[in-house]
């Protein structure tokens, strides 16, 4: 939140755009797909960008058909405008594919949960940042390289800044600055400890937020343009 639209008011950090408004949306990931649709369908009702830094890890995970449709219409003719809703997903954190039909050599893993490097054999594919209608964010570094750990692939839109890490080993360097926005340690285990600012921030998950942050920007100038069109100017 803090990347996309932290206000600018001399305190803290100052949001890409700066000037819009925040609808949060808290949900389980274990949402099923009925469960997905509504949240979409509502939050499109009065939102003109969504973000969502979230997906799966490297695996074979295909959209459910009522998810992706739904998707499909928000995309194309959903929102508040009628003119689609700008919905970007970020693309993960394991320096894989998101689209891999073959895999033919297997992929490793960092498993954040357990702590453990784990193998994904067979065909990899994220339903979330394939899907045509959403922008698939990547992420760079402070070098205007390649993140070390973000997922790669065609169906990718855009890169956008954020810190570097290693994928399979959290503990070893890799060169690059992290992302400054708000931080959450006034209400628990936070990036810096008692601040609510940190410069440690990073990963897919910090360049959504900062290309949704610049599709606001974009509508802010012209809220005549689509969701497909908001898109193709990003990219081009």
């Amino acid at each position: 939140a803090g990347v996309a639209i932290a206000e600018s008011n001399g305190d803290g950090v100052v949001g890409v755009a700066h000037g819009c408004a925040f609808m949060p949306v808290r949900f389980p990931l274990s949402a099923d797909d009925d469960l997905l649709s509504e949240i979409f369908k509502t939050a499109a009702k009065n939102a003109d960008v969504i973000s969502c830094s979230w997906g799966p890890v490297p695996a074979y995970a295909e959209l459910p058909t009522l998810f992706k449709n739904t998707l499909t219409r928000l995309t194309k003719s959903g929102g508040r405008r009628g003119k689609g809703v700008v919905i970007c997903f970020a693309a993960g954190n394991y320096n894989a594919p998101i689209n891999d039909p073959l895999n033919p050599n297997g992929h490793d893993w960092f498993d954040y949960s357990s702590n453990n490097i784990r193998r994904t054999q067979g065909r990899i594919l994220n339903g979330n940042a394939t899907h045509p209608g959403v922008i698939a964010v990547a992420a760079s570094t402070s070098l205007n390289r390649h993140a070390a750990y973000s997922n790669w692939g065609d169906e990718i839109s855009v890169c956008a800044p954020s810190n570097n890490f290693h994928p399979l080993n959290p503990q070893q360097f890799v060169e690059g600055r992290g992302i400054w926005t708000t931080d959450n340690e006034s209400f628990g285990g936070g990036f810096t400890e008692n601040s609510r600012y940190t410069g440690n921030f990073g990963g897919t998950s910090s360049a959504t937020p900062l290309v949704a942050g610049v599709a606001a920007l974009v509508l802010s100038v012209n809220p005549d343009l689509t969701a497909a069109e908001v898109k193709e100017i990003l990219q081009e």
